[in-house]
């Protein structure tokens, strides 16, 4: 992402003005970016450079080993079918808020994906990107001497769908449920183009154990969460209340967090964060009411909170965010 918009003239400047990233953490090789963030910047993107087909210009030349680990345990499978098992039961090692599924249908395998995370209000060029990344994983893992079936997306057609054609090869329908890749179901059976049976098993028992910490760490700090969003309206979320409600002392609950490195307040303030963007989305929606949503007694304490979270107030963010004429960007010659 960062080497395509650099290529284009005052356009990372532009997007990182718009958006909630710095230059450091799309820099950041194994940088996780909140999904919610990472979505905005994709449309933010789009609109700046003016490139419809923004996603798959940055990914259509991505490869599995480029995803970390998991795209070294994808790429060592022994077949193309566990590789699609190993993507949808890891992938949120990767990325949270989405959901991804696989299954054959008939004569057909179908990699089924979407967000799920209601926050996200705009998210085609996030669906085409994911797809475009799904196809290539397909072609590194089981070669080029095959076709995909269709394709499905979730949005409505769009301008640049020739070029969307033109990398898939196939026909594409939109405005369905989900976005789909479908493809003929023997390719699960082809084996890897690169398996090691040693490295596989070892990164599988990795992803494993990674797996089986992540759940429980994200099942405290879910739970806690979606308590926080809940309770939000009625004023300041207390610690003590929240240990009373599942029966553990207030001690308990901050140890209990801090082995998952994270504190009470950490989830409170992440969770007004999140919440903000989107009621700011909402031109309609009075700041003052926005703080209230928040569980904030006084309008000052938003801002203050606010302009922490992003350098701004939550007005200015607000008309920056809703401006639909971005700058003029000059494109220069480059190869992506």
């Amino acid at each position: 992402m960062i080497h395509y918009l650099e290529a284009i003239d005052g356009a990372l400047e532009a997007v990182l003005a718009q958006t909630r990233l710095s230059r450091r953490q799309l820099e950041a090789p194994d940088g996780a970016v909140p999904l919610v963030e990472y979505t905005h910047l994709l449309e933010v993107a789009s609109r700046i450079t003016r490139d419809d087909v923004l996603g798959l210009h940055v990914y259509m030349e991505a490869r599995i080993e480029r995803n970390g680990a998991l795209g070294y345990l994808l790429r060592h499978a022994p077949t193309v079918g566990q590789a699609l098992d190993d993507l949808v039961r890891y992938v949120c090692l990767e990325a949270q808020g989405i959901d991804l599924r696989g299954g054959v249908v008939g004569d057909h395998y179908q990699l089924c994906y979407r967000v799920a995370d209601s926050r996200v209000t705009e998210r085609r060029q996030d669906a085409e990107v994911s797809m475009a990344v799904a196809a290539r994983l397909l072609r590194d893992l089981a070669g080029d001497d095959w076709s995909l079936h269709e394709v499905h997306f979730e949005h409505t057609r769009p301008v640049g769908v020739l070029e969307l054609e033109r990398f898939f090869d196939a026909p594409i329908r939109f405005e369905q449920s989900w976005n789909r890749l479908i493809f003929p179901a023997a390719v699960l059976d082809r084996a890897g183009r690169a398996t090691n049976e040693r490295l596989y098993t070892s990164l599988k028992q990795h992803a494993d154990t990674l797996l089986e910490e992540s759940g429980s760490a994200l099942g405290l700090t879910a739970q806690i969460r979606r308590q926080v969003i809940e309770s939000l309206s009625y004023g300041e979320p207390r610690i003590d209340e929240f240990a009373e409600r599942m029966a553990i002392s207030t001690r308990t609950l901050q140890r209990r967090l801090a082995r998952v490195e994270t504190t009470f307040a950490e989830i409170v303030d992440h969770a007004r964060r999140d919440l903000s963007f989107g009621y700011l989305s909402d031109q309609q929606l009075p700041v003052s009411e926005i703080a209230f949503l928040l569980g904030y007694s006084e309008l000052s304490a938003f801002h203050r909170a606010f302009r922490r979270w992003t350098g701004s107030t939550p007005t200015r963010y607000r008309q920056n965010s809703s401006t639909s004429a971005p700058p003029e960007t000059r494109r220069l010659r480059s190869k992506l």
